[in-house]
């Protein structure tokens, strides 16, 4: 396992986010910023709704005002579609003049919009686009006349019109007429009212509630409240007065249809009349016997019933073929209707609800979400249900009509022993009846229609529930919803930046992470030293009461733990790399040991690059390798500290041979015996494990190690490849020192640590021999 992945999984969430919880507020900071920047930046869009109910009237009496649920749900289906068509929309901003901009030229000449123009323009037709968005120049010459010009051509003259006539040029078409407000000098802009139609409709939202509902909801998003209000209500009126124009339209044409479909009939039956009296005086017959009329009236039962199976036979063989064709059945709804088959009802109840179902999620999804697949199979299935049905309603309507035409043919069989002129005055009394029948009808139908209302105002009923009213907050963009999502969103990136570093960082910055990366013993904490004049001498004398130097102290009465319970002991410092602090380490900690009562000596074995005798401010001509070389005594090279009298210090002293011959000597045994023999502690500042070998043979000796890491700068492999080392060298007793480290992680370590104060000091007592006797 990598040791990313070794520390990510160890450690808790928690704790991760906790040493990370600077990012994560800067984050959630910069997010909850970015939303305030879009709320400054982006327009505000007030949205406001209006409700418009159709209803059918009950009371109508032409057939068709027997309204189905099916047709009069298709029928609010339409108007919906109708509401948000382009023409409709066209109109309304024709009404409410939008397609054309007054503004009035201040004294340092820039346009400011009007609300109020002196001036009406009407029948605006604009031939040549260019002419769009350019600023004319309009004021009154007298009370009967106006004059134009072009504001952006200076060479062009005005050209003075009468109000109230058309103007007519290869370029554009209008009408001027004058306003009630004062006159004055205005400037406007013809718009382009086909761009001005798709951005209406981009904001107008119409729908339905559900699909068994007779309101329509408008809805109208603009950046001024003003507008979002003017423009749902004057759709909605101008959608009102349409219909009426039109119910108006359809009385007239029921009307004169009836009346020439009487007059018809009145021709008919006068004529049959007359025809009847005329066979009746010829061939002077009285009546035919009741036998006869009673088959001859079967005749006529079954001719009639065979018309009308005809009639439904093609008018279903048509149907079948178009939709069968095309599967359009909105193309074909109203005959289906005619056909009134209760299964064919049926499956139009249930495609006209899955069709408003779908109109309503068509605004909420895209064509691809899964509701909105699920619903189109749906359709699909209804569809091919509906095919089947009219098949059937197909085959059983030629199969009525083959019944019908042999029943007839029966009958004509049996009227074929009676005399022909009781035959056909028989015929002729039967048409007779049947004509004077449908012309009461219709004279009762018309009758009617005359005196009522409720037809001349057509099928159904349109009336504004609800008039759009004047949003005072805007609809977008929401301020507690983009404020909340900011936070969110910042919440969400931060935790996953925390995340992603705390997986992926290299360095070690924080105790906890050396702690949780290893089972070694972990002996303290350093912190970062700012000045380097402090950080290159003994902080521990010059800044006594200096968190540094508390943290010394903490580090030596820790290591009394893991120390051995006899007299002199060999405490080994060494680190994995250059520059992770460990002679100051050394120094530090030999300089809080010799302030006690034990003797202790700080020996530098570190003859590669040694640093040890800077830190007391020393001379290096002479040292530990003289010693080695035989040149030297220990005494010789020893030396005692002026200001701690307990700590003696040996430097390393300079040698051009290799350090690892000198340090696998016999000889170092017998210098670590006779310092054993003169000192309590002895400290030995060891050269990198990484780079020296000598260090590891060194290390097995001492009886205890420490491993000095720099936050910042170690990377976390260190601790995995210090393990490797110690289980392949089997050194005992060793642990982990981070230098460098930011004070406000020590606070937070200390606090977690006293926890673990006593669970610490059991495990010591398990893994560690305390008190073995001098090898």
């Amino acid at each position: 396992m990598r040791v990313t992945e070794r520390e990510f999984y160890k450690r808790g969430l928690a704790d991760r986010l906790w040493d990370n919880r600077w990012i994560i507020l800067l984050t959630i900071l910069i997010f909850f910023l970015l939303s305030l920047f879009y709320l400054a930046r982006t327009p505000k869009i007030y949205t406001s709704y209006g409700v418009i109910e159709i209803t059918p009237k009950q009371n109508a009496v032409q057939p068709s005002a027997l309204i189905s649920p099916v047709i009069h749900s298709r029928y609010i289906d339409t108007q919906v579609e109708f509401l948000h068509s382009r023409f409709i929309v066209e109109k309304v901003i024709e009404a409410l003049g939008e397609n054309i901009e007054f503004y009035r030229k201040d004294s340092g000449g820039k346009l400011h919009p009007i609300d109020n123009s002196p001036f009406i323009i009407r029948d605006v037709v604009v031939k040549d686009p260019s002419f769009y968005n350019i600023p004319f120049e309009l004021y009154e010459v007298d009370e009967n006349h106006y004059a134009l010009k072009l504001l952006s051509s200076q060479k062009q003259a005005e050209l003075v019109y009468p109000y109230d006539k058309l103007i007519q040029s290869r370029y554009l078409q209008m009408r001027v007429s004058r306003s009630d407000t004062d006159a004055a000098k205005v400037i406007f802009k013809l718009r382009d009212i086909q761009e001005l139609i798709d951005n209406r409709l981009r904001f107008l939202q119409i729908s339905r509630p559900n699909s068994n509902s007779s309101m329509i909801e408008i809805s109208y998003s603009a950046h001024s409240p003003k507008e979002a209000q003017r423009f749902v209500n004057a759709l909605m009126e101008f959608y009102l007065r349409l219909n009426n124009r039109v119910n108006y339209d359809e009385y007239r044409r029921i009307t004169t249809l009836l009346d020439r479909k009487i007059e018809e009939e009145r021709q008919k039956l006068k004529k049959i009349s007359v025809e009847l009296e005329n066979f009746t005086r010829k061939n002077r017959i009285a009546g035919i016997e009741k036998q006869t009329d009673s088959t001859i009236a079967l005749l006529y039962e079954n001719r009639k019933r065979l018309e009308m199976l005809r009639e439904r036979e093609r008018k279903a063989e048509k149907l079948y073929r178009t939709f069968h064709r095309t599967y359009d059945y909105k193309k074909v709804l109203s005959e289906i209707e005619s056909l009134n088959d209760p299964g064919l009802k049926a499956i139009l109840k249930k495609l006209s609800d899955l069709q408003t179902r779908y109109n309503t999620l068509r605004l909420k999804y895209k064509p691809e979400h899964p509701q909105m697949q699920k619903i189109k199979k749906l359709i699909r299935k209804a569809l091919h249900h509906l095919d089947t049905n009219l098949f059937s309603v197909k085959s059983e309507l030629s199969e009525q009509v083959e019944a019908t035409e042999k029943a007839i043919s029966d009958i004509q069989k049996q009227l074929s022993d009676i005399p022909a002129k009781e035959l056909h005055y028989s015929q002729l009394q039967k048409e007779y009846s049947t004509i004077e029948k449908s012309y009461f009808e219709l004279l009762q139908k018309r009758k009617e229609l005359s005196i009522s209302e409720s037809v001349q105002q057509g099928l159904y009923r349109y009336r504004i529930i609800d008039y759009a009213y004047l949003p005072k907050h805007p609809s977008k963009p929401k301020k507690s919803i983009t404020l909340l999502l900011g936070l969110f969103l910042g919440l969400f990136f931060g935790i996953f930046l925390a995340l992603i570093k705390e997986y992926f960082g290299r360095k070690i910055r924080i105790p906890s992470e050396v702690t949780e990366l290893t089972k070694l013993p972990y002996l303290g904490t350093i912190p970062y030293i700012k000045d380097p004049e402090q950080y290159s001498t003994l902080y521990l004398l010059k800044s006594p009461h200096s968190i540094a130097s508390q943290m010394i102290w903490s580090l030596r009465t820790t290591l009394e733990f893991f120390l051995p319970k006899k007299r002199s002991k060999i405490i080994a410092v060494s680190s994995m790399v250059s520059g992770e602090g460990k002679t100051t380490v050394t120094a530090n900690l030999a300089a809080s040991l010799g302030m006690g009562e034990k003797k202790s000596i700080a020996v530098s074995f570190d003859l590669r690059a040694s640093e040890l005798h800077t830190k007391f401010g020393l001379p290096n001509k002479e040292g530990i390798a003289d010693v080695l070389f035989g040149k030297k005594t220990l005494y010789d090279v020893t030396y005692v500290s002026r200001k701690i009298p307990n700590l003696h210090v040996i430097p390393s002293g300079k040698t051009d041979v290799n350090p690892v011959q000198m340090i696998n000597s016999d000889k170092i045994g017998k210098i670590l015996k006779e310092l054993k023999n003169t000192y309590d502690y002895i400290l030995i500042d060891l050269p990198p494990v990484t780079i020296a070998s000598e260090a590891l043979y060194l290390m097995k000796k001492a009886d205890f190690s420490i491993v000095v890491l720099k936050a910042g700068y170690s990377r976390k492999d260190y601790i995995i490849d210090m393990e490797k080392i110690v289980a392949k060298y089997k050194i005992d007793h060793i642990g982990f020192v981070l230098n460098s480290v930011n004070k406000r992680y020590i606070r937070v370590f200390n606090r977690q640590e006293n926890r673990k104060y006593m669970q610490m000091k059991k495990s010591l007592e398990t893994n560690y021999t305390v008190g073995e006797n001098e090898p």
